[in-house]
Protein backbone atom coordinates (compact mmCIF):
# COMPACT_ATOMS: atom_id res chain seq x y z
CA UNK A 1 0.00 0.00 0.00
CA UNK A 2 1.41 3.81 -0.61
CA UNK A 3 1.84 5.96 1.72
CA UNK A 4 -0.98 8.60 1.88
CA UNK A 5 0.08 12.25 2.29
CA UNK A 6 -2.25 15.93 1.77
CA UNK A 7 -0.80 19.12 0.66
CA UNK A 8 -2.65 22.05 1.44
CA UNK A 9 -1.93 25.54 -0.21
CA UNK A 10 -3.33 28.85 -1.02
CA UNK A 11 -2.65 28.44 -5.01
CA UNK A 12 0.13 27.75 -7.11
CA UNK A 13 1.12 31.47 -7.55
CA UNK A 14 4.92 32.18 -8.23
CA UNK A 15 6.43 32.48 -4.48
CA UNK A 16 9.06 30.67 -2.95
CA UNK A 17 6.71 28.98 -0.76
CA UNK A 18 4.57 27.42 -4.05
CA UNK A 19 7.66 26.55 -5.89
CA UNK A 20 9.10 24.09 -2.14
CA UNK A 21 5.61 22.38 -2.55
CA UNK A 22 5.82 21.57 -5.83
CA UNK A 23 8.98 20.32 -5.41
CA UNK A 24 8.38 18.21 -2.79
CA UNK A 25 5.05 17.25 -3.94
CA UNK A 26 6.78 16.01 -6.96
CA UNK A 27 9.69 14.20 -5.57
CA UNK A 28 7.33 11.89 -3.26
CA UNK A 29 5.34 11.17 -5.72
CA UNK A 30 8.28 10.06 -8.38
CA UNK A 31 9.05 7.66 -5.38
CA UNK A 32 5.27 5.95 -5.06
CA UNK A 33 3.49 7.92 -2.59
CA UNK A 34 0.29 8.80 -3.33
CA UNK A 35 -0.01 12.81 -3.15
CA UNK A 36 -3.27 14.96 -3.03
CA UNK A 37 -2.26 18.64 -3.12
CA UNK A 38 -5.22 20.76 -2.24
CA UNK A 39 -5.10 24.47 -3.65
CA UNK A 40 -7.70 26.96 -2.52
CA UNK A 41 -7.57 28.51 -5.76
CA UNK A 42 -6.05 28.59 -8.88
CA UNK A 43 -6.62 32.34 -10.00
CA UNK A 44 -2.62 32.54 -9.93
CA UNK A 45 -0.92 29.37 -11.36
CA UNK A 46 2.68 30.43 -12.45
CA UNK A 47 4.04 26.61 -10.95
CA UNK A 48 0.81 24.60 -12.50
CA UNK A 49 2.67 23.49 -15.12
CA UNK A 50 5.15 22.16 -13.23
CA UNK A 51 3.60 20.12 -11.30
CA UNK A 52 3.90 16.28 -11.86
CA UNK A 53 1.23 13.96 -13.79
CA UNK A 54 1.83 11.72 -10.40
CA UNK A 55 0.80 14.22 -8.28
CA UNK A 56 -3.12 14.32 -7.63
CA UNK A 57 -4.18 18.05 -7.82
CA UNK A 58 -7.34 19.22 -6.07
CA UNK A 59 -8.69 22.56 -7.03
CA UNK A 60 -11.34 23.58 -4.27
CA UNK A 61 -12.23 26.88 -6.26
CA UNK A 62 -12.19 29.10 -3.10
CA UNK A 63 -12.30 32.91 -3.81
CA UNK A 64 -10.63 34.03 -0.49
CA UNK A 65 -9.25 32.22 2.78
CA UNK A 66 -12.22 33.75 4.69
CA UNK A 67 -14.73 31.49 3.10
CA UNK A 68 -12.68 28.28 3.19
CA UNK A 69 -13.16 27.08 6.65
CA UNK A 70 -16.30 24.89 5.70
CA UNK A 71 -15.24 22.97 2.52
CA UNK A 72 -11.67 22.55 3.62
CA UNK A 73 -13.16 20.82 6.36
CA UNK A 74 -15.66 19.03 4.39
CA UNK A 75 -12.97 17.69 2.01
CA UNK A 76 -10.89 16.15 4.84
CA UNK A 77 -13.82 14.65 6.18
CA UNK A 78 -15.33 13.16 3.13
CA UNK A 79 -11.72 11.92 1.86
CA UNK A 80 -10.81 10.28 5.59
CA UNK A 81 -7.59 12.23 5.46
CA UNK A 82 -5.02 11.57 8.27
CA UNK A 83 -1.44 13.37 7.19
CA UNK A 84 -1.87 16.93 6.01
CA UNK A 85 1.08 18.89 5.24
CA UNK A 86 0.34 22.81 4.80
CA UNK A 87 2.39 25.50 3.48
CA UNK A 88 0.95 28.54 5.89
CA UNK A 89 0.35 29.67 9.44
CA UNK A 90 -3.14 30.50 8.70
CA UNK A 91 -4.12 27.00 7.57
CA UNK A 92 -2.30 25.69 9.80
CA UNK A 93 -3.90 27.61 12.55
CA UNK A 94 -7.90 26.73 10.63
CA UNK A 95 -6.19 23.19 10.44
CA UNK A 96 -6.08 23.22 14.54
CA UNK A 97 -9.92 24.35 15.03
CA UNK A 98 -10.94 21.99 11.95
CA UNK A 99 -9.36 19.02 13.81
CA UNK A 100 -10.98 19.95 17.04
CA UNK A 101 -14.28 19.74 15.17
CA UNK A 102 -13.75 16.12 13.26
CA UNK A 103 -12.33 14.65 16.67
CA UNK A 104 -8.86 14.54 15.67
CA UNK A 105 -9.07 12.56 13.14
CA UNK A 106 -5.69 13.89 11.37
CA UNK A 107 -1.81 15.18 11.67
CA UNK A 108 -1.14 18.33 10.78
CA UNK A 109 2.09 18.98 9.82
CA UNK A 110 2.74 23.07 9.14
CA UNK A 111 5.80 23.90 7.26
CA UNK A 112 6.69 27.31 8.17
CA UNK A 113 7.15 29.96 5.74
CA UNK A 114 8.45 32.85 7.32
CA UNK A 115 9.89 34.58 10.04
CA UNK A 116 6.59 34.69 12.23
CA UNK A 117 8.00 37.32 14.77
CA UNK A 118 8.94 39.20 11.47
CA UNK A 119 5.80 39.02 10.42
CA UNK A 120 4.08 40.01 13.19
CA UNK A 121 6.07 43.28 13.30
CA UNK A 122 5.70 44.27 9.68
CA UNK A 123 1.67 43.27 9.17
CA UNK A 124 0.03 42.68 12.28
CA UNK A 125 1.10 45.66 14.28
CA UNK A 126 -0.57 48.55 13.34
CA UNK A 127 -4.19 47.58 13.20
CA UNK A 128 -6.59 46.49 16.33
CA UNK A 129 -8.22 43.87 13.41
CA UNK A 130 -5.05 42.49 12.39
CA UNK A 131 -3.38 42.33 16.37
CA UNK A 132 -6.23 40.51 16.90
CA UNK A 133 -5.78 38.01 14.39
CA UNK A 134 -2.15 37.55 15.25
CA UNK A 135 -3.34 36.95 18.63
CA UNK A 136 -5.76 34.22 17.43
CA UNK A 137 -2.59 32.50 15.11
CA UNK A 138 -0.48 32.89 18.26
CA UNK A 139 -2.72 30.90 20.62
CA UNK A 140 -3.63 27.79 17.59
CA UNK A 141 -0.91 27.48 15.59
CA UNK A 142 2.19 25.93 18.04
CA UNK A 143 -0.93 23.28 18.87
CA UNK A 144 -0.24 21.58 15.15
CA UNK A 145 1.70 18.48 16.37
CA UNK A 146 4.86 18.90 13.98
CA UNK A 147 6.61 22.05 12.17
CA UNK A 148 9.40 21.93 9.61
CA UNK A 149 11.69 24.98 9.33
CA UNK A 150 13.74 26.07 6.76
CA UNK A 151 16.72 26.82 8.54
CA UNK A 152 18.08 26.88 12.10
CA UNK A 153 17.28 30.53 12.72
CA UNK A 154 13.68 30.13 11.80
CA UNK A 155 13.29 26.82 14.53
CA UNK A 156 14.54 28.95 17.42
CA UNK A 157 12.14 31.84 16.09
CA UNK A 158 9.14 29.07 16.54
CA UNK A 159 10.38 28.00 19.76
CA UNK A 160 11.59 31.30 21.72
CA UNK A 161 8.51 33.38 20.84
CA UNK A 162 5.99 31.05 19.53
CA UNK A 163 5.51 28.30 22.04
CA UNK A 164 6.82 25.64 19.92
CA UNK A 165 8.55 22.05 21.69
CA UNK A 166 12.04 22.18 20.39
CA UNK A 167 11.39 18.34 19.60
CA UNK A 168 8.41 19.05 17.57
CA UNK A 169 10.43 21.56 15.28
CA UNK A 170 12.21 19.52 12.46
CA UNK A 171 14.96 21.73 10.48
CA UNK A 172 14.69 20.77 7.02
CA UNK A 173 16.24 22.68 3.85
CA UNK A 174 14.27 24.22 1.41
CA UNK A 175 15.45 21.89 -2.37
CA UNK A 176 17.04 23.33 -5.23
CA UNK A 177 14.53 23.32 -8.67
CA UNK A 178 16.08 20.13 -9.89
CA UNK A 179 16.02 22.08 -13.42
CA UNK A 180 18.29 24.71 -12.03
CA UNK A 181 20.79 22.17 -10.28
CA UNK A 182 21.09 20.22 -13.44
CA UNK A 183 21.74 23.73 -15.45
CA UNK A 184 24.95 24.17 -13.63
CA UNK A 185 27.88 23.23 -16.32
CA UNK A 186 30.58 23.75 -14.12
CA UNK A 187 32.21 26.44 -16.96
CA UNK A 188 32.82 29.91 -16.95
CA UNK A 189 29.39 31.52 -18.49
CA UNK A 190 30.22 34.68 -20.21
CA UNK A 191 29.07 37.19 -18.02
CA UNK A 192 26.70 40.26 -18.87
CA UNK A 193 26.75 43.99 -17.25
CA UNK A 194 23.69 43.79 -15.02
CA UNK A 195 22.99 42.98 -11.31
CA UNK A 196 19.81 40.49 -10.74
CA UNK A 197 17.21 41.41 -8.20
CA UNK A 198 14.65 38.49 -7.11
CA UNK A 199 11.53 38.56 -5.48
CA UNK A 200 7.96 40.20 -5.34
CA UNK A 201 7.74 43.92 -5.40
CA UNK A 202 6.66 44.22 -1.86
CA UNK A 203 7.61 46.36 0.76
CA UNK A 204 9.76 43.82 2.93
CA UNK A 205 11.81 42.84 -0.45
CA UNK A 206 12.84 46.62 -0.31
CA UNK A 207 13.81 46.85 -3.71
CA UNK A 208 13.78 50.54 -3.52
CA UNK A 209 16.94 50.20 -1.21
CA UNK A 210 18.63 47.96 -4.23
CA UNK A 211 17.64 51.03 -6.69
CA UNK A 212 19.14 53.40 -4.28
CA UNK A 213 22.50 51.78 -3.68
CA UNK A 214 22.87 50.63 -7.33
CA UNK A 215 22.62 54.77 -8.42
CA UNK A 216 25.41 55.18 -6.13
CA UNK A 217 27.36 52.00 -7.97
CA UNK A 218 26.95 52.53 -11.62
CA UNK A 219 29.12 56.05 -11.23
CA UNK A 220 31.99 53.53 -10.79
CA UNK A 221 30.58 50.97 -13.58
CA UNK A 222 28.78 53.22 -15.84
CA UNK A 223 27.53 50.33 -18.43
CA UNK A 224 25.72 48.25 -15.34
CA UNK A 225 21.83 47.57 -15.25
CA UNK A 226 19.92 46.32 -12.56
CA UNK A 227 17.34 44.02 -13.54
CA UNK A 228 14.36 43.22 -10.95
CA UNK A 229 12.75 39.83 -11.61
CA UNK A 230 9.03 40.03 -9.69
CA UNK A 231 5.47 41.47 -9.86
CA UNK A 232 3.56 43.46 -7.30
CA UNK A 233 1.97 46.47 -6.21
CA UNK A 234 5.09 48.11 -5.26
CA UNK A 235 6.37 48.16 -8.74
CA UNK A 236 5.10 52.07 -9.88
CA UNK A 237 7.05 53.19 -6.48
CA UNK A 238 9.68 51.63 -7.47
CA UNK A 239 9.99 52.91 -11.03
CA UNK A 240 9.25 56.35 -9.51
CA UNK A 241 12.46 55.77 -7.47
CA UNK A 242 14.62 54.69 -10.20
CA UNK A 243 13.99 58.08 -11.82
CA UNK A 244 14.10 60.06 -9.07
CA UNK A 245 17.91 58.18 -8.87
CA UNK A 246 18.38 59.25 -12.39
CA UNK A 247 18.47 55.33 -13.79
CA UNK A 248 15.63 55.03 -14.82
CA UNK A 249 17.06 53.55 -18.48
CA UNK A 250 18.96 51.25 -15.99
CA UNK A 251 16.43 49.35 -14.20
CA UNK A 252 14.63 46.79 -16.00
CA UNK A 253 11.53 45.79 -14.62
CA UNK A 254 11.11 42.16 -15.70
CA UNK A 255 8.10 40.69 -14.09
CA UNK A 256 7.72 36.97 -12.74
CA UNK A 257 9.78 35.00 -14.75
CA UNK A 258 9.23 31.14 -15.40
CA UNK A 259 12.97 30.29 -15.31
CA UNK A 260 15.31 32.37 -14.31
CA UNK A 261 18.66 30.25 -15.04
CA UNK A 262 19.63 32.17 -17.93
CA UNK A 263 19.49 35.86 -15.75
CA UNK A 264 21.38 33.80 -12.90
CA UNK A 265 24.00 32.26 -15.09
CA UNK A 266 24.42 35.82 -17.25
CA UNK A 267 24.37 38.65 -13.77
CA UNK A 268 27.67 39.48 -12.31
CA UNK A 269 26.01 38.95 -8.74
CA UNK A 270 22.97 38.44 -7.37
CA UNK A 271 21.37 40.89 -4.73
CA UNK A 272 18.95 40.78 -1.83
CA UNK A 273 17.71 43.37 0.54
CA UNK A 274 14.98 42.32 2.17
CA UNK A 275 14.36 43.46 5.54
CA UNK A 276 13.24 39.97 6.38
CA UNK A 277 12.83 36.32 4.60
CA UNK A 278 11.47 32.80 5.24
CA UNK A 279 14.45 31.29 3.57
CA UNK A 280 15.02 32.73 0.44
CA UNK A 281 15.29 30.57 -2.42
CA UNK A 282 16.97 33.16 -5.20
CA UNK A 283 20.42 32.89 -3.14
CA UNK A 284 20.30 29.82 -3.00
CA UNK A 285 19.54 29.15 -6.85
CA UNK A 286 22.27 31.52 -7.30
CA UNK A 287 25.28 29.85 -6.19
CA UNK A 288 24.04 26.59 -7.49
CA UNK A 289 24.63 27.98 -10.98
CA UNK A 290 27.96 29.15 -9.73
CA UNK A 291 26.68 33.12 -9.25
CA UNK A 292 27.82 35.16 -6.18
CA UNK A 293 25.44 36.99 -3.74
CA UNK A 294 25.21 39.81 -2.15
CA UNK A 295 22.58 39.97 0.87
CA UNK A 296 21.49 42.02 4.09
CA UNK A 297 21.75 39.90 6.61
CA UNK A 298 17.88 39.77 7.59
CA UNK A 299 15.55 36.84 9.51
CA UNK A 300 15.92 34.53 8.49
CA UNK A 301 18.58 32.40 6.03
CA UNK A 302 20.78 34.52 4.90
CA UNK A 303 23.14 34.10 7.61
CA UNK A 304 23.25 30.61 7.45
CA UNK A 305 23.88 30.76 3.37
CA UNK A 306 26.34 33.67 2.33
CA UNK A 307 29.66 32.23 2.81
CA UNK A 308 31.60 35.86 3.32
CA UNK A 309 34.12 35.67 0.91
CA UNK A 310 33.29 32.16 -1.05
CA UNK A 311 30.30 32.64 -2.43
CA UNK A 312 29.85 36.33 -1.88
CA UNK A 313 29.18 38.87 0.81
CA UNK A 314 26.98 39.36 4.05
CA UNK A 315 25.82 42.96 4.83
CA UNK A 316 24.89 44.53 7.72
CA UNK A 317 21.87 46.61 7.30
CA UNK A 318 23.41 49.66 6.16
CA UNK A 319 23.03 50.69 2.73
CA UNK A 320 26.96 52.45 2.64
CA UNK A 321 28.17 48.62 3.78
CA UNK A 322 26.32 47.38 1.34
CA UNK A 323 27.62 49.99 -1.62
CA UNK A 324 30.78 48.68 -0.48
CA UNK A 325 30.37 45.46 -0.62
CA UNK A 326 28.43 45.20 -4.25
CA UNK A 327 31.47 46.87 -5.60
CA UNK A 328 34.17 44.24 -4.32
CA UNK A 329 31.89 41.36 -5.32
CA UNK A 330 32.16 43.46 -9.03
CA UNK A 331 35.78 43.63 -8.97
CA UNK A 332 35.87 39.88 -7.97
CA UNK A 333 36.72 36.56 -10.26
CA UNK A 334 34.67 34.56 -8.55
CA UNK A 335 35.71 30.59 -8.68
CA UNK A 336 32.12 29.83 -9.80
CA UNK A 337 32.93 25.71 -8.68
CA UNK A 338 33.69 26.97 -5.23
CA UNK A 339 30.46 29.10 -5.23
CA UNK A 340 28.31 26.51 -6.35
CA UNK A 341 29.56 23.81 -3.42
CA UNK A 342 28.38 25.97 -0.95
CA UNK A 343 24.91 24.65 -2.18
CA UNK A 344 25.60 21.41 -2.26
CA UNK A 345 23.61 20.88 1.51
CA UNK A 346 20.37 21.90 -1.18
CA UNK A 347 20.70 19.11 -3.70
CA UNK A 348 17.46 18.16 -4.54
CA UNK A 349 17.44 14.73 -4.01
CA UNK A 350 18.78 15.37 -0.51
CA UNK A 351 16.57 17.40 0.49
CA UNK A 352 13.54 14.87 -0.88
CA UNK A 353 15.35 11.73 1.06
CA UNK A 354 15.03 14.30 4.45
CA UNK A 355 11.49 14.19 3.88
CA UNK A 356 10.58 11.24 2.74
CA UNK A 357 12.09 10.05 6.01
CA UNK A 358 10.55 12.37 8.48
CA UNK A 359 7.03 11.77 6.33
CA UNK A 360 7.13 7.90 6.63
CA UNK A 361 7.92 7.98 10.67
CA UNK A 362 4.88 10.11 11.06
CA UNK A 363 2.63 8.03 8.59
CA UNK A 364 4.00 4.66 9.84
Amino acid sequence: MFNRITFIIGSLSGGGSEGVCVNVANGLASRGWNVNLVCMNLNRKEHLDKISEKVNLINLNISRFTFSFVPIMQYLKRNNIEHVVCFHYFFASQLVLQRFLLNNQFMIIARNNTSLLQDAKYYFSSHILNKLIFTIVKILYHKVDYSIAQCQEMKLDLVNNFNFESSRVKVILNPVNFKIENSFEGSVCLKEEFILSVGRLSREKRHDIAIKVFARVKKKFPHLKLKIAGQGREENFLKQVAREYEVEESVEFLGFQKNLISLYKKAKLTLMTSSYEGFPNALIESITLGTPVVSFDCPTGPSEIVKDGINGFLVDNDEKQLEKKITEALNIDWDIQKVHDTALSHKHEKIINEYEKFFTQLVN
